[in-house]
């Protein structure tokens, strides 16, 4: 169902990633015989440049950042150092993982795997359900098709646009720290330009990889959110239609059970998807609390910040939304499917048994699961404890930067 616009993403991923390093550094190819993402060889000078720049990023970016942080702890709350320090040390981990020779290819394993799955499902299914069917799964897919969109909207224009203004501007941390460390208290026109130019280019390339990056590695949860969410609607439907045998429902179910798994242990081996809640809570905080800084009385405000900060917080609500809402909403259907099993074959002994061993299926990207989790699947509640934590922190920061001052 949502096989043709996972592709798309990928393939459009895939070539973003590819323009962002200027075709030198980078770990994913398109087939285009097959249509398919097949790695770049661990051998290739390709690889080996995307390696030295995932070296670069750990030995050289991140460390210049966390000085910055240092430095500025008590300087202007101007500058935007601390929340890019945390989105590098967000993403690293991803493009570390993708900088091991086996990476790749085990990626590609996973998103095949989606992808088979749901071919398979589609071929076993003998029709495409009935009318209310159709109508109830279009409109899912409309739904997650338009997040889709807007997810990679952030992704494609608004964050690379953020980007250029903040490499190319004095409050980028590296251009302040170059300073710095060539003491150059009141440099010369020629200079400032230079550096500025020099540096921009150099953060620009490396912010546009690591943002490809990034987009990357969430599009498989995104495509097996999708497929999980689609097909728990279908035979949700479907199971009171009874256009289809009880046999093909439960294997259709279990079918998504073992591709929830796979899910899952897809967020184990990127790590930082198991850590999401975490992540995107710390980033959009302080984000969020710098673009209300801005624009108190006495401070500078920046167009390059407001930009690349609205568009962080947009991309990391929509991002958690994705992570959570959907999955919610999958787990939901799942338990709608058992509940109308159970009152359509409640009455056969063999059948009930069957029905009672089902749990709801929903893909675990939290780093800790509980029984209740395992039962009854992720719940929306999740989605509005990260706003209330990001509001509610920003606010706190707020009020003690006030008070400290």
């Amino acid at each position: 169902m949502w096989r043709r616009e996972g592709l798309h993403h990928l393939h459009r991923a895939i070539a973003v990633m590819q323009h962002s390093s200027l075709k030198c550094a980078y770990c994913f190819t398109w087939n285009e015989k097959t249509q398919r993402p097949k790695p770049v060889p661990p051998k290739s000078w390709t690889s080996k440049r995307y390696q030295l720049f995932v070296l670069w990023v750990i030995l050289i970016f991140e460390p210049i950042l966390l000085i910055k942080c240092y430095q500025l702890n008590k300087a202007s709350p101007g500058y935007f150092t601390y929340p890019v320090a945390i989105w590098v040390w967000m993403v690293l981990p991803f493009a570390c993982v993708l900088a091991r020779p086996s990476s790749p290819v085990t990626f590609i394993a996973y998103y095949d795997s989606v992808a088979n799955s749901e071919k398979w499902l589609s071929e076993f299914v003998p029709h495409q359900g009935s009318r209310h069917t159709q109508e109830r799964c279009e409109k899912t897919k409309s739904v997650l098709s338009l997040f889709a969109k807007l997810l990679y909207f952030g992704f494609d224009y608004a964050s690379p646009i953020g980007i250029l203004g903040l490499a190319f501007s004095k409050f980028n941390p590296f251009y302040e720290f170059v300073l710095s460390l060539l003491n150059l208290q009141q440099p010369c026109f020629l200079t400032i330009v230079f550096l500025r130019l020099v540096i921009g280019c150099i953060i620009l390339i490396a912010g546009m990889i690591m943002l490809s990056i990034f987009g990357i590695c969430i599009l498989i949860t995104l495509y097996g959110i999708a497929t999980l969410l689609l097909w728990s609607v279908f035979i949700a439907s479907e199971v009171a239609e009874k256009s289809l045998q009880f046999e093909a429902l439960i294997r259709i179910h279990n079918s998504l059970r073992i591709m929830s798994l796979q899910q899952s242990d897809m967020a184990r081996f990127l790590v930082q998807s198991r850590l999401h809640h975490f992540y995107l809570v710390v980033l959009s905080t302080s984000v969020l609390y710098y673009l209300i800084v801005q624009f108190l009385a006495g401070n500078e405000g920046s167009m390059s910040v407001t930009v690349l900060g609205t568009s962080t917080i947009f991309i990391t609500i929509v991002t958690e939304y994705f992570a959570i809402c959907f999955i919610a909403k999958a787990s939901c259907t799942s338990k709608e499917f058992i509940r109308k099993l159970v009152g359509i074959h409640g009455s056969d002994k063999y059948r009930r048994k069957i029905v009672r061993s089902l749990l709801p299926n929903f893909i675990n990207l939290e780093f800790v699961s509980s029984v209740d989790t395992l039962k009854n699947g992720i719940k929306m509640d999740y989605f509005l404890n990260f706003l209330e934590r990001v509001t509610g922190n920003a606010m706190s920061f707020l009020i003690a930067s006030k008070e400290g001052l």
